[in-house]
C-alpha cells in the first residue's frame, strides 16, 4: 500500500471511530441504541465522522454521541482489523 496523505486521513477517522465505540458509555436519559464518548481528538475528525452521520454533538459538549449507524460501522472496522469488541456491558 502506498502511504499517502488520503491513506493516513482514512486511518485516522477509522481508528478514531473504534476509539469512540470502545470507549463508549450509556447515558440513561439517551435511548438504547445512543452512547455518548469523550471527544478528546482532532476536531477536524471528529467534524469529518459527524458528516457522515456516525456520531453527532455540540460544540459546547465534552461528549459526542454514537447512534446506531457510528457503533454499526465501528464493529465492522473493528472486524476488519481483527479487534474484538472487548466490553458487550450494553
Amino acid at each position: 500500500m502506498d502511504y499517502t496523505e488520503e491513506n493516513t486521513g482514512k486511518a485516522i477517522v477509522e481508528l478514531t471511530l473504534m476509539l469512540l465505540y470502545l470507549t463508549r458509555f450509556k447515558d440513561r436519559s439517551f435511548p438504547d441504541n445512543v452512547y455518548e464518548s469523550w471527544k478528546g481528538y482532532d476536531f477536524e475528525t471528529l467534524d469529518s465522522l459527524s458528516e457522515r452521520g456516525d456520531i453527532w454533538s455540540s460544540k459546547r459538549s465534552k461528549s459526542v454521541r454514537i447512534g446506531e449507524q457510528g457503533c454499526d460501522r465501528a464493529r465492522r472496522l473493528l472486524n476488519k482489523y481483527g479487534i474484538k469488541d472487548w466490553e458487550k456491558r450494553f
